[in-house]
């Protein structure tokens, strides 16, 4: 019979890439190949506390533990392995101490070929990308200003956003692949315009980092808001309008006084029925 052993991986994750790890030694078919790093759950320890042990023994790395990703079963030739990957933040720097090679790689980039065979299979949930909103709360303020600050070119533009953010009824963080990538919020639509309906959305943020555009994110996020759809756009960012139009909006009317991002300009109120 096979020896089986419960081992644990961290998806170490950072601006939107992931620390890929080559191995030095061990069995044929995973020497030389890429891993995350971790290794097996010891007697009496909880998978948090194996991810610790294991990051800081691996590279001397500081990590917080974030969500879990998936778990499989996987047959080696000799051996049976259950593997369970979660979500990594690093906290500090690192050194290698028993891989030969480390490599920050775009999910993009991820080559299957490259990776042992038991974690080549967590590639493609990585590359499709895990998404998950949750609600802020008002400690969530330090995420949102590192969010808007990251996207947003102009600080006093940010900062409007930041200030005005929570005056929503209802405000979103999104994780992509264990990190916080973008913020939504919105309000019933009647609370910003008696001329619209009372049961439709008015979405007034609605942010991405560069990592999490093109992932259906936006497209998620606004498949469950009360229809129609409102969202005001400065008529000058194109590229936002050609966006929106692309998930289905489409221009209501032109705005003189845009409230969009807290800038005093003409707008386009477009509308996603």
């Amino acid at each position: 019979m096979k020896n089986r052993i419960e081992v644990v991986g961290a998806a170490i994750v950072k601006d939107g890439r992931i620390l890929a790890l080559r191995r030095s030694d061990g069995i044929d078919q995973v020497k030389h190949k890429f891993e995350f790093a971790g290794g097996k759950v010891e007697k009496g320890e909880t998978h948090y506390q194996a991810l610790m042990r294991e990051c800081m023994e691996e590279l001397s790395l500081e990590i917080e533990v974030g969500d879990f990703l998936n778990k499989i079963e996987y047959e080696y030739p000799d051996l049976s392995v259950c593997l369970s990957i979660y979500f990594v933040k690093p906290l500090s720097g690192f050194e290698l101490k028993v891989h030969e090679e480390a490599r920050w790689m775009d999910y993009t980039a991820l080559d299957a070929a490259e990776w042992a065979p038991a974690d080549r299979t967590f590639l493609n949930s990585l590359k499709s990308g895990f998404i998950k909103f949750r609600k802020a709360q008002n400690s969530d303020v330090s995420v949102i200003r590192e969010i808007a600050n990251s996207v947003i070119a102009d600080p006093q533009k940010s900062v409007n956003i930041i200030e005005n953010v929570f005056f929503a009824e209802n405000v979103f963080i999104v994780n992509f692949n264990g990190e916080d990538a973008g913020f939504f919020a919105y309000s019933p639509s009647s609370d910003y315009d008696r001329d619209l309906t009372d049961d439709g959305t008015y979405v007034t943020h609605m942010y991405l980092k560069q990592f999490a555009r093109n992932k259906k994110i936006m497209t998620k996020f606004l498949a469950n808001l009360p229809r129609p759809v409102y969202i005001e756009i400065l008529r000058e960012n194109i590229t936002g309008v050609n966006i929106l139009k692309h998930v289905g909006f489409r221009i209501l009317k032109t705005v003189k006084g845009s409230s969009a991002d807290g800038i005093n300009d003409n707008g386009f109120l477009m509308v996603l029925n």
